[in-house]
């Protein structure tokens, strides 16, 4: 099941919240990545953090939306434009170093920015 939100902040900022169920072989670790495709906007691949706790039971993205004609733009859009719709999405992952080799640390506090508008075509 996936479920999603488009939200739009008072200064303008877009961005797309997505859940999903976590399939049962999709072991992760906090700071890695997987890519997304959503085959009713293009076939490309994209990569995205991985925003939810490694015991949940759910993977979620917080997606910027930037530029008029990107990828998240069209995604905003899509959602946007109908809550009731489903969104079939494809997932590929984890990748990426997880942030501490050390499972020593009880409390972790890390701070990222930016986004990538790095795509891999197939």
């Amino acid at each position: 099941m996936t479920s999603f939100i488009a939200v739009k902040g008072h200064d303008g900022s877009r961005f797309v919240i997505l859940k999903m169920k976590r399939p049962t072989l999709f072991v992760f670790k906090p700071g890695q990545y997987a890519f997304l495709r959503v085959g009713d906007i293009d076939r490309a691949w994209h990569p995205f953090s991985i925003a939810s706790d490694p015991d949940s039971s759910e993977i979620e993205f917080y997606i910027e939306v930037f530029g008029d004609g990107s990828w998240t733009e069209k995604l905003f859009s899509k959602l946007k434009n109908d809550k009731r719709q489903k969104l079939d999405i494809d997932l590929l992952g984890p990748y990426g170093t997880a942030l501490v080799k050390e499972e020593s640390y009880t409390n972790i506090v890390a701070i990222g920015a930016g986004t990538g508008k790095h795509t891999v075509e197939q």
